[in-house]
């Protein structure tokens, strides 16, 4: 994530990493979402895989994206993703 980040792909406003499954708030700031989130997941799984001395995906299908595009909405996103 720090890669995408440094590389000015996308801006990172909250986060949450679970055992499951994970939570981002972010914008992209060159319209690349789906390139990003691609290099985040994968860099996180052969990381994790790395770790735990595995191999195979951790992820089923496709991330999923909603537009925030209200103030209201966007404290109520970093709300939820806190509580995680």
């Amino acid at each position: 994530m720090a890669r995408c980040v440094r590389a000015g792909h996308v801006e990172v406003h909250a986060y949450a990493v679970l055992s499951t499954h994970f939570h981002l708030l972010v914008r992209s700031t060159d319209g690349s979402l789906a390139v990003a989130m691609q290099r985040i997941q994968n860099s996180y799984v052969r990381w994790f895989n790395r770790r735990r001395k595995r191999d195979g995906p951790l992820f089923r299908g496709r991330y999923l994206s909603k537009r925030v595009e209200t103030e209201a909405y966007w404290d109520a996103v970093v709300a939820y993703i806190d509580r995680n």
